[in-house]
Protein backbone atom coordinates (compact mmCIF):
# COMPACT_ATOMS: atom_id res chain seq x y z
CA UNK A 1 0.00 0.00 0.00
CA UNK A 2 1.34 3.46 -0.90
CA UNK A 3 0.14 6.94 -0.09
CA UNK A 4 -0.26 9.61 -2.72
CA UNK A 5 -1.41 13.21 -3.16
CA UNK A 6 -4.11 14.32 -5.55
CA UNK A 7 -3.08 17.12 -7.90
CA UNK A 8 -6.57 18.62 -7.87
CA UNK A 9 -7.52 18.34 -4.21
CA UNK A 10 -4.13 18.29 -2.54
CA UNK A 11 -5.51 15.69 -0.14
CA UNK A 12 -3.40 12.75 0.91
CA UNK A 13 -5.07 9.39 0.47
CA UNK A 14 -4.32 5.79 -0.25
CA UNK A 15 -5.00 4.96 -3.89
CA UNK A 16 -5.80 1.38 -3.02
CA UNK A 17 -8.54 2.05 -0.45
CA UNK A 18 -11.96 3.67 -0.38
CA UNK A 19 -10.49 6.99 0.86
CA UNK A 20 -9.47 7.83 -2.70
CA UNK A 21 -12.43 9.67 -4.32
CA UNK A 22 -11.90 8.18 -7.76
CA UNK A 23 -9.31 5.40 -7.36
CA UNK A 24 -7.27 7.26 -10.04
CA UNK A 25 -5.18 9.44 -7.80
CA UNK A 26 -2.01 10.98 -9.09
CA UNK A 27 0.78 9.22 -7.32
CA UNK A 28 3.52 11.64 -6.39
CA UNK A 29 5.41 8.72 -4.88
CA UNK A 30 5.25 6.58 -8.01
CA UNK A 31 5.73 9.46 -10.46
CA UNK A 32 2.41 9.14 -12.31
CA UNK A 33 1.21 12.39 -13.88
CA UNK A 34 -2.44 11.86 -14.77
CA UNK A 35 -4.76 14.13 -12.73
CA UNK A 36 -7.54 12.88 -10.54
CA UNK A 37 -10.72 12.62 -12.61
CA UNK A 38 -13.20 12.58 -9.77
CA UNK A 39 -16.24 14.80 -10.42
CA UNK A 40 -15.86 16.37 -6.97
CA UNK A 41 -12.18 17.03 -7.52
CA UNK A 42 -12.69 18.56 -10.98
CA UNK A 43 -15.29 21.09 -9.76
CA UNK A 44 -13.18 22.37 -6.86
CA UNK A 45 -11.00 25.45 -7.43
CA UNK A 46 -7.27 24.84 -7.47
CA UNK A 47 -5.36 26.78 -4.84
CA UNK A 48 -2.00 28.13 -5.93
CA UNK A 49 0.42 30.33 -4.06
CA UNK A 50 2.72 32.68 -5.94
CA UNK A 51 5.53 34.50 -4.21
CA UNK A 52 5.96 38.11 -5.35
CA UNK A 53 8.44 40.76 -4.24
CA UNK A 54 7.47 44.44 -4.14
CA UNK A 55 9.45 47.67 -4.09
CA UNK A 56 8.66 49.53 -0.84
CA UNK A 57 8.93 52.90 -2.60
CA UNK A 58 6.87 52.59 -5.79
CA UNK A 59 5.00 49.31 -5.19
CA UNK A 60 6.25 47.72 -8.42
CA UNK A 61 6.15 43.95 -8.08
CA UNK A 62 8.29 41.19 -9.54
CA UNK A 63 8.55 37.43 -9.16
CA UNK A 64 12.33 37.48 -8.70
CA UNK A 65 13.87 38.68 -5.45
CA UNK A 66 17.18 39.60 -7.11
CA UNK A 67 15.42 41.66 -9.80
CA UNK A 68 13.46 43.51 -7.11
CA UNK A 69 16.63 44.27 -5.15
CA UNK A 70 18.24 45.61 -8.34
CA UNK A 71 15.14 47.76 -9.00
CA UNK A 72 15.19 49.23 -5.46
CA UNK A 73 18.79 50.38 -6.05
CA UNK A 74 17.66 52.48 -9.05
CA UNK A 75 14.01 53.26 -8.14
CA UNK A 76 13.10 56.87 -8.88
CA UNK A 77 11.01 57.10 -5.72
CA UNK A 78 13.79 55.82 -3.43
CA UNK A 79 15.39 58.79 -1.62
CA UNK A 80 18.70 56.91 -1.44
CA UNK A 81 19.05 57.10 -5.24
CA UNK A 82 18.90 60.93 -5.13
CA UNK A 83 16.62 61.16 -8.18
CA UNK A 84 14.45 64.02 -9.42
CA UNK A 85 11.24 62.45 -8.11
CA UNK A 86 12.42 62.74 -4.48
CA UNK A 87 14.18 66.13 -4.80
CA UNK A 88 13.01 69.38 -3.25
CA UNK A 89 13.91 71.18 -6.49
CA UNK A 90 11.69 68.99 -8.69
CA UNK A 91 8.90 71.05 -10.28
CA UNK A 92 6.05 69.55 -12.28
CA UNK A 93 4.11 71.94 -14.52
CA UNK A 94 0.85 70.44 -15.67
CA UNK A 95 -0.12 71.58 -19.13
CA UNK A 96 -3.51 72.10 -20.69
CA UNK A 97 -3.88 69.41 -23.35
CA UNK A 98 -7.27 70.83 -24.36
CA UNK A 99 -5.57 73.89 -25.84
CA UNK A 100 -2.33 72.18 -26.89
CA UNK A 101 -0.06 73.17 -24.00
CA UNK A 102 1.95 70.13 -22.89
CA UNK A 103 3.14 69.72 -19.33
CA UNK A 104 6.79 69.44 -18.40
CA UNK A 105 9.13 68.80 -15.50
CA UNK A 106 11.81 71.23 -14.44
CA UNK A 107 14.74 71.25 -12.05
CA UNK A 108 14.37 74.26 -9.77
CA UNK A 109 18.04 74.14 -8.77
CA UNK A 110 19.40 75.00 -12.21
CA UNK A 111 16.20 76.10 -14.00
CA UNK A 112 16.57 73.57 -16.81
CA UNK A 113 13.67 71.61 -18.26
CA UNK A 114 14.15 67.87 -17.80
CA UNK A 115 14.57 65.90 -20.98
CA UNK A 116 11.84 63.22 -21.12
CA UNK A 117 14.33 60.77 -22.66
CA UNK A 118 17.12 61.08 -20.07
CA UNK A 119 15.15 62.03 -16.96
CA UNK A 120 14.70 61.60 -14.14
CA UNK A 121 18.31 62.10 -13.18
CA UNK A 122 19.70 59.62 -10.63
CA UNK A 123 22.54 60.46 -8.21
CA UNK A 124 22.20 64.19 -8.89
CA UNK A 125 24.81 66.46 -7.23
CA UNK A 126 22.16 69.22 -6.81
CA UNK A 127 19.69 66.91 -5.03
CA UNK A 128 18.09 68.13 -1.78
CA UNK A 129 15.72 66.20 0.52
CA UNK A 130 12.01 67.08 0.15
CA UNK A 131 10.36 68.32 3.30
CA UNK A 132 7.49 66.13 4.43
Amino acid sequence: MYFTTHLRTGAACCATTATCPSKTATASVTGATSPCTSAAAMSDPIRIVAVRYQCPHCRRGRSSKSATIAHIDRCWRNPATRSCKTCAHHVVVYGEPEVGLPGYERCGADGQDLDPITSPVVKCPLWAQKES
